[in-house]
């Protein structure tokens, strides 16, 4: 770090703004040397940051240093950049500013597929509201492609013409156009050109292209899209606000926003991408608690007005999310810090009620002065806050100085020392149970302290293991977060590799494009250096060339003070396009909540209801809250496969929302009364969790698949079904009388089961799910309650399996077949015999890689003896695990302790942790169409202090578990198939899946014993260590192994 010269002109400085919910903090740098700091409370978001730079620059000439006798002038002349973190745009959809959003249309480019989960499917009422210009303006139009890049379909021109004929007539101006797979390399193109029909019919639209600020996921990738194009009116505002801000003050510089990962971006480009700031608050606070105290590894807990946002430094990074990021309650797949927020800041309301201190979650935020007791003194609408309760206690003596000792002692007298000493202890109370949230698993933990709010908590007193550090300047580390952000560039693609040998050579040139982007962005090309890159496989995902690989690649550098201009009033409505601002702005204030909460309408905040169980039939009626617990609790037994059921998730939430009834029985049910007298059927989906996530639900696969399997097991009554044995398998191959189940967009499917069945002998009277985890174990239930259907409580896996001769039923000797298969697109392929669960697996896939790699399929229905073979009691299991991890977020239990304590209650099964750690290394390929490879965990110290390694093997699922040695004697097996081994977020309790493991990211490794149906040496045959473990190294592995 330089000294500052003595010449003033010499100088070349840079400012960090940060604009909260209620303070808005400013400080001056010189080098890496922080020169001035200054906090002001304001409502008023665009004149807060001129005025608090006026006044910090002002302080920075009066104090008497390097700065004194200069004029404003002088000093406002070597700045260089100014760089602005605000968290203004995410608040608005946070709090719902409905003047501050603007509606939207949106128009996915997927033809026949992905159409049974619409946009804004995954958005709280309250917010939908907000932004979706009406539900008659989501067009599902023609094209997309397929996960080898070649197109599904090509849109067609007349069609995006009318829809924005019938957009402009209906007076829509925001448009988001998404596509499937749009992200993988050059497959952007029908996004840009479906772009530039709409803008020939629609010369002032406004649209985001979802390829441009998302990743792979069209769900989240298509939120992130509405949110960016619903905030675009308020974001030029506010940009062009700063500007003039700016400018009035003589900043000629130019200046930047902060993004999610702590870099920069132009004022000019953040007009068009405002949801790349949602995290940027939290990520300011990090790196700037890290600058100012140097420490690689630490809890950082900000405290402002509003809120006190707590999240972990390691290795001198912010901690990453592991699992699914949340806005407002939206999934949005961006990668962003992990943050837990509580409501308490220095704003925070104090009340006793009933007896009951109480502190926030309301607060009075940006009017702290004007209603605490301490700045504005008795009065009728003064109210008593935390800062108040803080002054109070003898925390907050620097504010007591700034205010008047005597002053401060005269205003508080009237306030009542019993709420005053309950309210400090019951702030000390709320904070360590925060660190305690955020910590984990650790008994000892640095903590670093900042904001404008840390003024509340006792330092000198911390409970035992934790250490506080409250560094100079913590009061405005976000705004020192924001003065060293650098610029970046990041590449991204799905490439293939069909040689390892050229892995190298492929990242070599995927780093100069990343490198390239960096320095068009603005980055000083001396500067640029390039992270690790960030690479995994997709998973079932085959390709004739190779393997198909994710990369991520980031480039940082510093800025390039030299390429860079003050951005203008007209250069702003230049880069702006002419695009009609259709939102009303409003007043800029800012709003009274701090940074986003990851779990904000998040599932912990549900309330429970007790299980509705008919007292005659034992049936149990599922609630949305059982739902979400099942839904939960199938993620965790999918052992890290099974594919996301966050979409079945939707689809039933929608389901029960539109008064459809999912009703799961006993399998003793089956056969005790006429209704129920009959087969169970099974239906799920078959393919690649990665295709899925881009391809969605079509809906109608998945009926297709069950209504012509009632067709097949009555194929003598429906003479129209053919059937050609194939040569050389003997395989029975439907060749034709499915085409008007499986192609016709017209089927009332509810209407062709009921008549399929009043005209058989043999009928499917319920359906059961394949496998309890991922989300074949809820598509099921949604199927059976669009088809009046009650569901079994049973699977045929115990678990999440890659394969379908996995099936206990075909395990123990039930026939495979008949079996159907439909795609999306209403492809279809079936059998009524073959010679087994192997050759039928062999025989599915096959067409399911050609169908585009996923698919529903359903297998031969089960008689009432037959269910004997089927693994009982799954849903309840899913529930039970799903509900303990909920509760115990809910009232601040350890979550995968929970989880645990939860599985040893049931009869079934039973229980451990096997280690809490961090994942140090992952390496995984793809083989076959199959994930295949390891992720290396390494034990917390707090819990180990030896830090010991596991390396937990990969095949789609997480298939065993070794403790590596140390000292050369051997590693040795703790845990392996068929028995469970599931990986938990360490705080949250939430499924951590295998492609979602990432080094660094803190999980809990659990491990279940397997049902005794698995445990059989009949089921081990198909199912045990002897058929995952074929390599050399596991020759010796004979049993499944389960710690003691």
């Amino acid at each position: 770090m330089s000294e500052l010269h003595e010449d003033w002109t010499q100088w070349r400085l840079c400012m960090g703004v940060d604009v909260g919910g209620t303070n808005t903090d400013a400080v001056l740098m010189y080098d890496r040397e922080v020169l001035e700091a200054h906090k002001l409370t304001t409502g008023d978001v665009s004149q807060g940051v001129a005025t608090c730079i006026e006044e910090m620059l002002e302080k920075f000439i009066a104090n008497g240093g390097k700065g004194a006798g200069l004029k404003f002038s002088q000093v406002a002349s070597r700045v260089q950049r100014v760089c602005i973190g605000t968290t203004r745009f995410v608040n608005a959809v946070v709090e719902r500013r409905q003047q501050q959003l603007t509606r939207v249309a949106v128009i996915r480019l997927c033809g026949r597929s992905s159409v049974a989960v619409p946009p804004f499917s995954g958005f709280p009422v309250s917010l939908a509201e907000c932004m979706q210009a009406t539900p008659r303006h989501c067009y599902f139009a023609r094209g997309g492609y397929e996960f080898n890049k070649e197109p599904s379909e090509d849109i067609v021109p007349e069609e995006i013409r009318s829809i924005a004929g019938e957009l402009q007539s209906a007076g829509v101006h925001h448009v988001v156009i998404s596509c499937v797979f749009s992200t993988l390399h050059e497959c952007g193109d029908q996004e840009i050109r479906a772009k530039e029909i709409l803008l020939s019919v629609m010369p002032g639209a406004s649209v985001t292209l979802s390829h441009e600020v998302g990743q792979m996921g069209l769900l989240e990738r298509e939120n992130a899209a509405i949110m960016n194009e619903s905030l675009k009116p308020l974001c030029q505002h506010t940009v062009q606000g700063f500007g003039i801000a700016l400018r009035r003050l003589g900043l000629e510089c130019p200046f930047y926003l902060t993004k999610n990962d702590g870099t920069l971006i132009s004022a000019s480009s953040a007009m068009s991408l405002p949801v790349c700031t949602f995290s940027c608050g939290p990520t300011n606070s990090m790196r700037g608690a890290h600058f100012l105290c140097g420490l690689p590894n630490a809890v950082v807990i900000d405290i402002g007005g509003t809120t006190s946002d707590a999240g972990c430094i390691v290795d001198g990074f912010p901690r990453q999310a592991s699992s699914e990021v949340r806005i407002a309650g939206v999934p949005i797949g961006y990668s962003m810090p992990d943050t837990t927020s509580i409501g308490l800041g220095g704003g925070s309301l104090v009340r006793m009620i009933d007896g009951k201190v109480t502190v926030g979650r309301d607060s009075v935020g940006h009017k702290l002065k004007s209603l605490s007791i301490v700045f504005a003194g008795d009065k009728p609408e003064s109210v008593v806050t935390a800062s108040d309760v803080a002054v109070a206690s003898g925390l907050a003596d620097g504010m007591k100085q700034e205010i008047g000792v005597a002053l401060c002692d005269e205003r508080l007298t009237g306030v009542d020392q019993a709420l005053i000493k309950a309210a400090c202890s019951h702030i000390q109370d709320m904070f360590y149970e925060l660190v305690d949230i955020v910590k984990g698993a650790n008994r000892s933990v640095d903590v670093i302290l900042v904001g404008g709010g840390a003024v509340l908590i006792d330092a000198d007193h911390p409970p035992a293991g934790v250490t506080i550090h409250k560094p100079k300047f913590c009061e405005v580390a976000n705004a020192v977060g924001a003065a060293l952000g650098q610029i970046s560039g990041q590449f991204e693609q799905v490439y293939t590799l069909n040689d390892p040998k050229l892995r190298s050579q492929h990242h070599e040139e995927f780093k100069k494009e990343a490198i390239a982007k960096c320095i068009r962005n603005g980055a000083l090309p001396s500067s640029v250096v390039v992270r690790d890159p960030i690479e995994f496989p997709l998973g079932y995902l085959p390709s004739t060339d190779g393997l198909n690989y994710c990369i991520s690649i980031l480039a940082i550098g510093d800025v390039d003070e030299t390429a860079t201009k003050a951005l203008s009033s007209e250069e702003s409505a230049e880069d702006n396009g002419g695009i009609r601002c259709s939102c009303v702005v409003g007043p800029t204030t800012s709003g009274e909540t701090g940074s986003p909460v990851r779990e904000d309408e998040g599932l912990e905040t549900l309330v429970p209801t007790k299980r509705i169980i008919d007292p005659e039939t034992g049936d149990w009626l599922v609630t949305s809250f059982d739902a979400e617990c099942i839904v939960l609790g199938a993620g965790l037994l999918g052992c890290g496969g099974g594919g996301s059921p966050s979409l079945a998730r939707l689809r039933c939430l929608q389901a029960l929302r539109e008064g459809k009834v999912i009703r799961i029985i006993q399998p003793d049910r089956i056969g005790s009364c006429e209704e129920l007298d009959g087969r169970v059927g099974n239906v799920a989906f078959m393919g690649s969790p990665t295709v899925s996530i881009e391809k969605l639900v079509a809906g109608r696969e998945l009926l297709a698949a069950v209504c012509a399997m009632q067709m097949l097991i009555n194929k003598d009554e429906h003479p129209d079904i053919v059937v050609e044995v194939q040569e050389g398998t003997g395989t029975h191959v439907v060749t034709s009388g499915l085409d008007h189940i499986c192609l016709s967009d017209s089927v009332n499917f509810v209407e062709l089961m009921a008549s399929l069945k009043r005209a058989s002998k043999e009928k499917i009277v319920a359906l059961m799910p394949d496998e309890c985890g991922g989300m074949n174990c809820v598509e099921p239930m949604v199927i059976a309650a669009e088809l009046n259907l009650p569901i079994v409580d049973c699977d045929g896996m115990g678990r999440a399996f890659p394969e379908l001769q996995m099936y206990t039923p075909t395990i123990y000797g039930t026939r495979p077949a008949p079996c159907t298969l439909v795609a999306p697109d209403g492809r279809w392929q079936a059998c009524t015999d073959i010679s087994g669960s192997s050759e039928l697996e062999t025989f599915m896939r096959e067409a399911c890689i050609r169908f585009g790699c996923v698919g529903a399929t359903s297998m031969n229905p089960l008689t009432k003896d037959e269910l004997q073979y089927a693994v009982h009691g799954s849903l309840t299991l899913a529930y039970k695990l799903g509900h303990a991890v909920l509760s115990a977020r809910r009232e601040n239990i350890d979550p995968p302790e929970a989880f645990v304590q939860a599985v040893n209650a049931t009869e079934e099964t039973s229980g451990t942790i096997v280690v809490r750690g961090k994942i140090a290394d992952k390496s995984v390929n793809t083989e076959g169409g199959f994930a295949k490879g390891f992720v290396i965990v390494e034990a917390l110290p707090s819990s180990d202090p030896a830090r010991t390694r596991y390396r937990i093997d990969i095949q789609n699922e997480f298939i065993c578990c070794y403790r590596l040695s140390s000292d050369g004697s051997g590693d040795q097996l703790v845990v392996c198939v068929p028995h469970l081994i599931t990986l938990l977020d360490n705080v949250t309790g939430f499924p951590v899946t295998t492609e979602e493991t990432r080094p660094g990211c803190r999980v809990a490794v659990a491990a279940i014993h397997a049902s005794p149906m698995l445990l059989t040496e009949q089921a081990l045959e198909f199912v045990g260590p002897k058929y995952f473990m074929k390599a050399k190294e596991y020759a010796g592995v004979q049993d499944p192994v389960f710690p003691a």
